[in-house]
């Protein structure tokens, strides 16, 4: 066995074997459908995707790539998205999370009194009173399409109105009737 050497290469990742790419488009709040592409980082090509699942998704597209070494998932409402992958038969999952997808807006009235409250049965108030429009998501911001988000009756009867017409951050439109 002298004078006979053997050379064997280890590939050694600091990240794992099961090195991907990931995108989400878009990655803000959206009222339209959300694209992941989903691909092995790896050069070799040994890394393959082997199942792609949806769990809540409501409607998906799914295309894995003949070679198996990406995934586009296009999603239509939240949901998580479970891809398979494979590695020299060892087997990895990556769950990728979609919450960004909103095709509602909500929204509600807070009033203000500027002097005093009505109470039950009460039909006037002493002062101003200011309807607000407040978004029913808290994480959400409307844009107010007709002026302000906020309006002030000085002087009126009960039965007087005014309509907000607004904007979501995800581009929902949506409009609230304040009446007095």
């Amino acid at each position: 066995i002298l004078g006979q050497t053997h050379t064997e290469s280890i590939e050694v990742a600091l990240d794992g074997e099961f090195r991907i790419n990931y995108e989400m488009t878009p990655s803000v709040r959206t009222n339209g459908d959300v694209t992941l592409n989903i691909s092995s980082e790896r050069d070799d090509g040994l890394l393959t995707i082997t199942n792609c699942a949806i769990e809540g998704g409501g409607e998906y597209e799914t295309s894995i790539a003949e070679d198996a070494h990406s995934v586009s998932v296009v999603m239509k409402d939240n949901g998580k998205v479970t891809v398979s992958l494979d590695y020299g038969g060892q087997v990895q999952q990556r769950v990728f999370t979609v919450d960004n997808i909103d095709r509602e807006v909500g929204a509600v009235i807070v009033w203000e009194y500027a002097e005093t409250i009505p109470q039950d049965g009460e039909t006037s108030t002493d002062g101003s009173v200011t309807a607000h429009v407040r978004p029913t998501d808290e994480n959400d911001e409307l844009t107010g399409t007709n002026g302000s988000l906020s309006h002030t009756f000085t002087s009126g009867s009960k039965g007087d109105t005014y309509t907000f017409e607004f904007t979501d951050q995800a581009g929902n439109h949506g409009s609230i009737e304040a009446v007095l």
